[in-house]
């Protein structure tokens, strides 16, 4: 069976280096031709398949392109593939590793920070924004992204095309036209309203993270269970932020409205991640889910595979952590007696002639203890409930009865 990816690569390498066929190519923006090579690949489906970029097709842009593969999830993205112009922009060989392993001051670093966007809505989006690199120059792009699938369900990869320019260096964008079609459905984005730093340090802000990259995961369809684990292991990670920090935590879900709660430590989190109208009940399945996994010494990199593993998911965690549950309390209930138990066979005998019985009523309730000889020594007289008494007294009449005394 042929490998789509293999196959995107190869020809990327093997692409013709003449693209004079191409009408005006030097006024038409290079992400421009990607979308309508996008838009004419669609064929009434929602989105085209990697193996119908050929190598002809991909020669306009292949030097200024990337490839996002998300076949390990979509909380661990990877790279597959840098033009060699894009390449350029960067010391670090970044082929074939994870996408958050390019650096924060680099052109592909900043270029993959918009996917997240692609994944919630589903469709291109443009995109154009500058900053300061590590050599201090400062660098100016402008690019799309394109969603790519294998099922025409879920997104499998994203293309990316860009230009871009340097103060320093000189690049290979030009000024974008004032005319220009306006074929993008995100447009002049300042830098401060995108998600640029991987995972914030303040706890505020990576909750706020957490919460866009969440919302864009979901938004990848219900049925996407893969999405899903990948949320909660985004959820996992915050869990774990937040309790290293117990102070800014109680402060965060005061202002939520949101009670830590220590018998279900997992449920506030995902109340702030999720919302606090988010349906309870899978709430409740999800926070076993993830306590689960947390007994099982799973880490927010492996939360996903591990929950995607078990039989049945999620709720095969929430059987297996119900289970746990329940044996842990057997477990308790069991010591709790035991100890009791020890306590009272230490206690000495009381004088019930000296005993003052406060309540009111004609009877009490005696807690005797059996002699070795066989008889019984009183040693606490029970403050109970009336109601409980009374009950004890109903019984002892029963028993009266059966006796036929």
């Amino acid at each position: 069976m042929p490998n789509p990816m293999t196959d995107f690569m190869d020809e990327a390498e093997a692409a013709p280096d003449d693209a004079s066929d191409v009408e005006d190519l030097e006024e038409r923006r290079l992400h421009i031709l990607a979308y309508e090579l996008w838009a004419s690949l669609l064929d009434g489906r929602e989105f085209p398949s990697l193996v119908d970029f050929t190598s002809e097709a991909i020669a306009f842009f292949r030097d200024q392109s990337f490839l996002i593969d998300f076949s390990q999830g979509y909380a661990t993205p990877e790279i597959r593939f840098i033009g060699v112009d894009l390449q350029a922009q960067s010391d670090a060989r970044l082929t074939g590793r994870p996408l958050a392993d390019a650096p924060r001051q680099s052109l592909i670093g900043r270029l993959g920070t918009h996917h997240m966007e692609v994944l919630a809505n589903r469709s291109p989006i443009g995109f154009e924004a500058e900053f300061e690199t590590a050599e201090d120059e400062n660098t100016l792009y402008r690019g799309i992204l394109l969603p790519l699938s294998d099922d025409n369900e879920h997104v499998h990869f994203i293309l990316g095309v860009a230009n871009w320019k340097s103060e320093r260096l000189g690049g290979r964008a030009d000024e974008p036209a004032e005319d220009e079609p306006a074929i993008v459905l995100v447009e002049d984005v300042a830098e401060d309203e995108l998600d640029l730093d991987p995972v914030p340090m303040n706890l505020a802000e990576q909750v706020v993270w957490t919460q866009r990259q969440v919302s864009a995961m979901l938004a990848l369809g219900s049925a996407n269970r893969a999405a899903l684990y990948d949320a909660l292991g985004l959820v996992f990670g915050l869990y774990h932020a937040l309790e290293a920090d117990l102070d800014s935590y109680r402060e965060i879900l005061a202002q939520a409205g949101i009670t830590r709660q220590v018998r279900a430590p997992f449920t506030p989190v995902l109340k702030l991640v999720f919302g606090v109208d988010y349906d309870k009940t899978r709430l409740t399945e999800y926070a076993a889910a993830l306590a689960y996994a947390r007994a099982q010494g799973e880490t927010p990199e492996t939360v996903a595979r591990f929950i995607a593993g078990q039989e049945g998911g999620i709720k095969g965690c929430v059987r297996s952590e119900r289970e746990n549950r329940r044996a842990r309390s057997g477990q308790s209930q069991a010591s709790q007696l035991a100890d009791a138990i020890d306590r009272l066979m230490r206690l000495n005998a009381i004088d019930l002639t000296t005993v003052n019985v406060t309540e009111d009523g004609d009877f009490a309730l005696l807690l005797a203890r059996r002699r070795a000889d066989g008889g019984v020594e009183p040693i606490r007289v029970l403050p109970e409930r009336r109601s409980a008494i009374e009950a004890a007294i109903r019984r002892a009449a029963r028993a009266l009865d059966l006796d036929g005394a």
